[in-house]
């Protein structure tokens, strides 16, 4: 199965990544913008697919 079209969201699991500030979290979704980014309230950052996460 190819993760990128998954039916649930790729969590990116990197210590630093659930340490960006706001900002630098900002600063990534600005450098992926064809991707669609969220972070929860547990700074997990996930890549949500067109199916997932609505």
């Amino acid at each position: 199965m190819d993760p990128l079209f998954a039916d649930e969201p790729l969590v990116l699991d990197d210590p630093y990544m659930s340490r960006m500030s706001e900002e630098e979290f900002f600063d990534f979704c600005q450098q992926h913008r064809k991707w669609r980014i969220e972070r929860n309230a547990q700074h997990e950052i996930r890549i949500v697919t067109n199916g997932a996460g609505v």
